[in-house]
């Protein structure tokens, strides 16, 4: 009997880890379904589905939800439930249908993780959620070098338009808030100050280049954020030494682009095949006013505002529903492809009215007010690491994606809130051998 129980651990250790991993590297990127027929997330999740009825069958049905985090999850269901109610009056109803099972899917795996986590040791639960920082960002880097140096395809972009790319995801942003979210997961279970120094300033360079290399304009930013806050654990001279490094680096490139033509540069350089130094012009160029990007950004929100203005009544409070924006012609490209508003308070209004906003609201602000602040986190260290991440989020999903939950990395956070909220505390620190000094 012993010896099935250590299967069984290791069987819902295992998938947990993996399901939640592929979150992380997979989304964005077709190459495991090209190779597989199905992605790995799938497969995770049959993975982690059959672990769920191996234990409902041996042990039953065992969970614990404080009041906050019961209120939190009820929130979002009542949300999804909405939003099958958007698709009845949806003017695009088998997209409406498509996305919003799709969410659902995203909210059972969600419950699953939440009830096998609850057999998991409070000391294993960490280790678990390391490992899933670990794993993800092992592989993401691996992925990158991998099709750096043209040995694997994971970007389908690269085949679609005959052009190099330094992403694996097809999202760029994405990929780089993959990044972060693997980096912060790690640095929360990281204890030794001297091996979080390390961790946090090698990583300073990585999300700099990588983000500059992909084109991604807000990895600066995210970039600044990251600095900024998680430098909290170090002290004054690691501060000092990682801001002179920085410094210096930043010089050496802004030398670069003052000494040369840039823009010349750069168009020599493309004949020969040089993508990434586009990417790079692009970033460059934006933060000085050269491209009108912010300016595609508000034309988005004030289509997005001049629709809202001409809603009767029942859409000022129900909307025109789930998914509607893609039937609208100021969200249809010229290609055919759809657009959205690019905020998910906009996108909320547009979909749900009043009702699908207050619900978007309270959802989104929820976990800072009931959660976060309250004592009962693991540490003091993870709160404020993983409220930084959420904010990151709520940034992200501010400028871009087509909803609030528009992946699953969100529920990521949510399942890794609801793990560091229900450690039993004492007994955590008490078996805890090293600390951060």
């Amino acid at each position: 009997m012993i010896v099935k129980k250590n299967i069984l651990f290791n069987f819902t250790y295992f998938s947990i880890v993996f399901f939640w991993s592929t979150t992380i590297f997979e989304i964005g990127t077709p190459f495991f379904i090209n190779i597989f027929h199905i992605s790995l997330s799938n497969i995770a999740f049959f993975t982690m589905f059959s672990s769920f009825l191996l234990i409902l069958i041996y042990k039953g049905i065992k969970i614990k939800l404080n009041k906050d985090f019961f209120i939190f999850i009820l929130w979002i269901f009542i949300y999804i439930l909405f939003s099958f109610f958007g698709v009845i009056y949806s003017q695009i109803k088998f997209q409406a249908l498509k996305e919003t099972l799709l969410l659902l899917y995203y909210f059972i795996c969600f419950y699953i993780s939440i009830v096998l986590i609850n057999y998991i040791d409070d000391n294993f639960r960490t280790k678990l959620i390391s490992s899933i920082g670990t794993i993800s960002y092992l592989i993401l880097l691996i992925m990158v070098i991998l099709q750096y140096f043209d040995l694997v395809i994971f970007n389908q972009n690269m085949i679609t338009y005959n052009l190099k790319y330094f992403s694996p995801l097809s999202d760029y942003n994405i990929f780089i808030f993959s990044l972060l979210t693997s980096i912060f997961i790690i640095l929360t279970n990281i204890e030794n100050r001297k091996k979080y120094f390390l961790f946090y300033f090698i990583n300073i360079f990585i999300v700099f280049i990588f983000g500059l290399l992909s084109g991604s304009r807000r990895s600066l930013i995210y970039l600044l954020i990251y600095i900024i806050t998680l430098g909290k654990f170090i002290n004054k001279k690691m501060k000092l030494f990682i801001f002179t490094s920085f410094l210096f680096i930043c010089l050496i490139l802004f030398l670069f682009i003052l000494i040369s033509d840039f823009n010349v540069q750069i168009d020599s350089l493309l004949v020969k095949d040089s993508p990434f130094l586009k990417k790079i012009d692009r970033i460059i160029s934006s933060y000085f006013s050269e491209r009108q990007i912010t300016s595609e950004r508000f034309e988005r929100w004030n289509k997005a505002f001049n629709i809202i203005k001409n809603f009767d009544l029942f859409q000022v409070f129900c909307g025109l529903g789930t998914r509607s924006f893609y039937a609208l012609n100021d969200f249809i490209r010229s290609d055919g492809s759809f657009d959205h508003p690019h905020n998910f308070i906009l996108i909320a209004i547009i979909e749900g009215g009043i009702l699908k906003l207050l619900l978007i609201i309270i959802i989104s602000i929820y976990p800072l007010i009931n959660i976060f602040k309250k004592n009962n986190f693991i540490n003091e260290k993870s709160k404020f690491i993983f409220s930084v991440l959420y904010i990151i989020w709520l940034i992200q999903v501010s400028i871009s994606g087509d909803e609030f939950f528009n992946t699953k990395q969100i529920f990521l956070i949510y399942f890794i809130m609801y793990c560091y909220n229900n450690i039993n505390k004492v007994k955590y620190e008490k078996s805890c051998f090293s600390s951060i000094k």
